[in-house]
Parts: C-alpha cells; structure tokens; sequence
C-alpha cells in the first residue's frame, strides 16, 4: 500500500529488495502513478497513467506499474 493504493503485492523480499529514493508531498493531488517520485525506472508515462496491479513474472508477485505486465510502453 502506497499513498492510499496498492502498488505492488508479493514476499517481503521481493518487495524490500530494492527499495527506492524520495517521499512526494502529502498534500499533492495525485495524477498518474503514485510512486513515480521514489522509482527509478520511472518513464514520462507514469505522470500521466495510474497502472492497474499486474502479474510480474514471479508467482503470487504483483506491482501497479506501467512496466509490468500488459501495460509495457
């Protein structure tokens, strides 16, 4: 759960692995992707597209980002 959202489901060491950088302001309306601020394979898609939660390769792990899954740009 991110900001009110679920962004990625999965083993905590598949989640903590490789946590990522910055905290946005709470404050900050919410446009595209939530977590773009602290990923570091953000793309200028993710300010503009909220990603469904996509299987990632591994079983029983999922992630909401554009990436992933069917969503690849």
């Amino acid at each position: 759960m991110y900001l009110g959202r679920i962004v990625e489901d999965g083993t905590a060491d598949q989640i903590f692995d490789a946590p990522p950088g910055e905290l946005p302001s709470l404050t900050q309306s919410f446009v595209g992707c939530r977590f773009r601020s602290r990923c570091p394979v953000s793309i200028p898609a993710c300010a503009e597209i909220d990603p469904a939660l996509e299987s990632v390769n591994e079983a029983e792990h999922s992630a909401a980002c554009l990436l992933v899954g069917a969503n690849k740009y």
